[in-house]
């Protein structure tokens, strides 16, 4: 789905991704609550990504705001890759709603086999997957504890404007980035303690490729040759 969302650069090779994203979340089941909860984390990256493009792309004058001019082949750029970041946001979205992190990591560990034999350590950068993703929701977690401990000591930003609640948010990177340093290390120390060496590691259900794969795999490769000879 990546491939063909990378793929999309026209407004037909972009709705063809968004049918797919489409089928894709009305297979899995998925809220439109999810969904708009990932566009809404990518919203101000891609009003950036359309400011930058009108006024820096070079074309014909669509709108003026005293020395800034707008061009048209900007606002048509900033549109398309504005959509294909909101498409790629769902896409991660979707995946996330759908697959438990240990699922992806077994799956990654599966798609990426064959590079054992040219020495590459699959069943570490499966670990690393899963360790990656399971810090999300705790390091999101801390993060909001961290901005309810100093609202209650008065720091409210609600009503600043803009560049107090960035530095507000900057302030937070810090303890928040210390926290991540002090679980990874207690988490080694938990892995070193019980032995863990990275050797090769067996399953009691492997992964196998079934027709279901390849009904979900061969149409999302099919759509992102299409888009690669379209555009």
């Amino acid at each position: 789905m990546v491939v063909a969302l990378a793929e999309a650069r026209s407004v037909p090779g972009l709705a063809g991704a968004g049918l797919l994203v489409a089928a894709g979340a009305l297979a899995g089941a998925v809220s439109s609550r999810v969904l708009l909860r990932a566009a809404r984390l990518v919203l101000m990256l891609l009003l950036v990504t359309l400011a930058t493009h009108l006024l820096l792309t070079p074309g014909e004058p669509w709108l003026r705001l005293g020395p800034l001019v707008a061009t048209r082949e900007g606002l048509q750029r900033g549109l398309l890759l504005g959509a294909r970041l909101a498409l790629l946001a769902l896409a991660g979205a979707l995946v996330t709603a759908t697959t438990s992190p240990l699922a992806l990591s077994r799956g990654l560990e599966r798609l990426l086999s064959p590079l054992g034999r040219a020495g590459v350590r699959v069943p570490d950068l499966s670990l690393v997957l899963a360790i990656a993703l399971q810090f999300i929701p705790i390091l999101a977690g801390e993060a909001y504890r961290l901005r309810l401990a100093r609202q209650a000591r008065g720091e409210a930003v609600s009503g600043a404007g803009s560049w107090r609640r960035a530095l507000a948010t900057a302030s937070v990177l810090v303890p928040l980035f210390a926290s991540a340093l002090r679980r990874a290390d207690r988490l080694a120390e938990a892995m070193e303690a019980r032995g863990y060496r990275g050797a090769p590691r067996s399953s009691l259900r492997p992964y196998r490729w079934r027709a279901a794969d390849w009904l979900v795999v061969g149409p999302t490769l099919l759509l992102a040759f299409w888009l690669g000879l379209t555009g």
